[in-house]
This record gives C-alpha cells, sequence and structure tokens, in this order.
C-alpha cells in the first residue's frame, strides 16, 4: 500500500518536472530533477521486487544523462550534491539482497566522479565494458 501511495507521487512529480522544463531549460536543478525522478522510478521498481538491480543501461542512461545537464548548467557544487545522494543511498542499501544495487550505485558515483574531474565519459563507459568483460 505504501509502495503504491509512491508510485503516485512519483508519477506526480514526473508530470511537475515536465512542467517546469519547459519554464527553465537552462537549469541545472531543474534539468536533473526529471532524472532523480526517473531515479526514483527504477529504486520503486527494485523496492517492489519488478527488477532485482538496475541493468547496464540504466546505470548508462543516468549517468550520461547527469553529465550532459552538469556540462550544460551545472558547477562542481551541483555535481558533488548528486554524487552525495547517490553516496546516500549507496550507503542505505547495506541489505545483502542490495548488494548489486549498491555496486551499480557505487559505479556511478566513480563515473560521476571521474566526470566531475574532466574525463571524457565515453573513454569511461569503453573501460567499463572491458572491465565487465574481464570479470
Amino acid at each position: 500500500r505504501n509502495l503504491t501511495s509512491l508510485k503516485k507521487n512519483v508519477a506526480n512529480l514526473m508530470a511537475l518536472t515536465e512542467e517546469e522544463m519547459q519554464g527553465s531549460r537552462d537549469n541545472f536543478w531543474t534539468k536533473t530533477a526529471r532524472i532523480n525522478a526517473d531515479l526514483l522510478v527504477y529504486l520503486l521498481n527494485l523496492l517492489g521486487g519488478k527488477v532485482r538491480t538496475f541493468d547496464e543501461n540504466v546505470q548508462i542512461e543516468l549517468v550520461t544523462r547527469y553529465a550532459d545537464s552538469w556540462k550544460q548548467f551545472g558547477s562542481a557544487r551541483e555535481l558533488n550534491s548528486v554524487i552525495e545522494q547517490y553516496s546516500f543511498l549507496a550507503a542505505v542499501l547495506r541489505k545483502p539482497k542490495y548488494d548489486a544495487t549498491r555496486k551499480t550505485l557505487e559505479q556511478i558515483i566513480s563515473a560521476l566522479k571521474a566526470v566531475s574531474q574532466g574525463e571524457d565519459l565515453d573513454t569511461q563507459l569503453t573501460a567499463k565494458e572491458i572491465n565487465t568483460k574481464k570479470g
């Protein structure tokens, strides 16, 4: 029941972010609000048992969208806020059943930190694919 209520709230949030984006396209927080709403949907699906973890495409999508938003409108402080948000989520998901999700969140954190230090996102994604094939 609580999950259903949360899903309705997230649906409302998605509508609000779309509306806000129409009037403020050049604002980092407006642009990332939609990404955060999508993250909530992924987390609700995870917590609701619909998925076991984020697949790699979701991870790449989130990192790419945050990086694009940051490059267009953001500051280091703003991107660090996103990184701190993910760090909090990784810290909260400590139960063994969330190990894979926590590792994915940690990979997103690493990718965002690298982006904030000027690393090329395409290089990171290629390296991640190579490391995934090795491991």
